[in-house]
């Protein structure tokens, strides 16, 4: 992998935008020793292990640059289930129905909720060839007439601030920032031992240009109370940094930031990995030659690829 290098002086959590029925795939190999190997796919449409990754939300159903004609749909899993087929929905649509009658009333305040599902099955439960790590889907309001709920509402609620700081409050925001549907599920493939992240999300609007980034915090102890800051985020300005040895090999797995950029109403898109490190920590020297350094050293996993925000707090 190779990863973008910043200081942990910042996260955000899935913010700002991402194109509607936009989709893709992190391929992660975690070892026993720490030691982290992935591969962003981000250019292709396809099966990941056995998941549609083609933009749209239903199993056993291909769509959006797959050819159908070629590939078996009857048995692809997805976010939600739909027949025929033998493919299953990762998320639970228990009481879809009646939730689905109640938001489509003419009470406008009961229809602009926000709610979350779980995994259709338990976590960490076998499913033919692949173990259903988790998943977890999330409904957020739509600005219009009614305010979302949770909007940054600060000066230092970008990315490279620190989690600490960032402000929420009950707002607006444009249409092609506007969440309304997260999506996340993890599962490994038993039959080579690989774990795939599959993360997605859609917007009221896809026109313009928009950013967003899912980021993985490595604390257990986050808390989020509404209008308020994040707590327990991480001790290294509100992350917990990567730290390595001599060698180059990873010490300690820090947070990682998954950073999307669309413009021209997603007709130019990309994506990068990123890891949160003290600079000084880096084996190798610093500053202009970290990068010759540090990856020309026997241990490293992944090569570093650039700096941003070099401000440490």
């Amino acid at each position: 992998m190779d990863c973008n290098c910043l200081p942990p002086s910042n996260f955000s959590g899935i913010k700002n935008s991402l194109r509607a029925k936009s989709l893709f795939a992190l391929l992660v190999t975690m070892l026993v020793s720490g030691n982290i190997f992935s591969q962003l796919i981000i250019d292709t449409s396809g099966l990941k292990a056995n998941f549609g990754v083609d933009a749209d939300v239903y199993a056993n159903k291909l769509e959006f640059g797959i050819d159908t004609n070629l590939t078996p749909q009857l048995g692809t899993d997805d976010w939600f289930p739909k027949s025929p087929g033998t493919g299953r929905g990762v998320i639970d649509t228990t009481g879809a129905t009646a939730l689905r009658n109640f938001l489509s009333t003419t009470n406008r305040a009961g229809r602009n909720r926000t709610f979350t599902r779980n995994q259709s099955v338990p976590p960490n439960t076998i499913v033919g060839n692949y173990l259903w790590i988790d998943a977890r889907y999330v409904r957020d309001n739509h600005t219009a007439a009614e305010p979302d709920s949770t909007v940054f509402g600060g000066t230092a609620d970008a990315s490279s601030d620190n989690p600490n700081t960032w402000e929420t409050k009950i707002g607006s925001t444009p249409q092609k920032d506007d969440f309304i549907d997260v999506y996340a599920h993890a599962r490994r493939d038993l039959t080579n031992d690989s774990l795939w992240v599959f993360l997605g999300a859609s917007l009221r609007d896809v026109g313009g240009s928009a950013y967003s980034d899912y980021e993985f915090f490595r604390s257990t102890n986050i808390v989020y109370t509404p209008g308020q800051p994040l707590a327990g985020t991480g001790t290294d300005s509100g992350h917990t940094a990567w730290k390595f040895n001599a060698t180059g090999a990873a010490t300690t797995i820090g947070d990682i930031i998954i950073s999307t950029n669309y413009d021209g109403g997603g007709n130019n898109y990309n994506a990068y990995a990123r890891i949160w490190v003290h600079l000084d920590s880096i084996p190798g020297g610093m500053p202009t030659t970290l990068f010759n350094n540090y990856n020309a050293l026997p241990g490293i996993k992944f090569k570093l690829t650039g700096i941003f925000n070099q401000g440490l707090n």
